[in-house]
């Protein structure tokens, strides 16, 4: 009795392989490994995409001028071809799950980090109005 190839029943849902290996069980085996992986990497460019658009703010002058110029070119440069340049790079080197999270964040951390610049660069023009309120600059083009 051949095993290969049966079409989806009650105990095969999605049928199976060549081999007779059920291929639901192979898709929910191989997902574990890729929530992992987008785990890992999402957690990677958070804290990447953090640091730098905090820094970005809190720093000013030459600092931010130089990392937003950093942060756009990755908003430019499309990620699924980069991605793809960097699979061909590294594939012959076994790495492992961290790695790969690492060179997949390189290219997820850079809309975050033009995000955090509002929040971060809060800090100066709370100072400045706090300077407005304590010198009553008080009119009807201001009125806080």
């Amino acid at each position: 009795m051949q095993k290969g190839y049966q079409p989806p029943s009650w105990k095969h849902p999605y049928g199976t392989d060549y081999f007779g290996i059920d291929i639901f069980q192979q898709i929910v085996h191989g997902s574990r490994s890729v929530i992992g992986l987008s785990v890992l990497s999402s957690l990677f460019a958070v804290i990447i995409g953090s640091v730098i658009g905090i820094a970005r703010g809190y720093l000013g002058g030459f600092i931010s001028k130089f990392l937003d110029t950093i942060i756009t070119i990755f908003l430019v440069i499309p990620s699924f071809p980069a991605l793809l340049i960097m699979a061909a790079i590294f594939a012959d080197k076994s790495l492992n799950i961290i790695a790969v999270a690492l060179i997949i964040a390189m290219w997820l951390w850079a809309p975050l980090a033009k995000q955090n610049l509002c929040p971060s660069s809060f800090h100066k023009v709370k100072g400045i109005y706090r300077g407005f309120k304590n010198a009553k600059f008080r009119n009807k083009l201001y009125p806080f």
